[in-house]
């Protein structure tokens, strides 16, 4: 795929696109996961320290 894509990429800020937009969504994913992973493990905010800190 570099192979194809790589004579059509003449500028840096072409290449930063791409690789911005490829990281995007796994990025934002990933940035997701922890918040939503906390709140399903956390039933009381006593034990929230503990439990997120075994995540």
């Amino acid at each position: 795929m570099v192979a194809e894509l790589g004579p059509l990429m003449t500028s840096r800020w072409q290449v930063f696109a791409i690789c911005f937009a490829g990281l995007l969504v796994p990025t934002f994913l990933m940035g997701l996961s922890l918040p939503l992973l906390a709140k399903a493990v956390v039933a009381r905010i006593e034990q929230a320290a503990n439990r997120i800190g075994l995540l």
